[in-house]
């Protein structure tokens, strides 16, 4: 479950950036912001 919520989360961050991005694409001095997704660690706990 959690890498369905981590997918999604990362989603939400680029359609983010996107939309602070179009809001000051006007804006004198303004740089384009760009997500960077990275690989979580890949390791895995056992309860029991």
């Amino acid at each position: 479950m959690n890498l369905g919520v981590s997918g999604l989360n990362a989603a939400l961050w680029g359609l983010t950036t996107t939309g602070q991005n179009i809001s000051n694409a006007a804006t004198p001095g303004y740089s384009v912001e760009r997500p960077v997704y990275a690989e979580a660690s890949g390791q895995y706990t056992s309860s029991g």
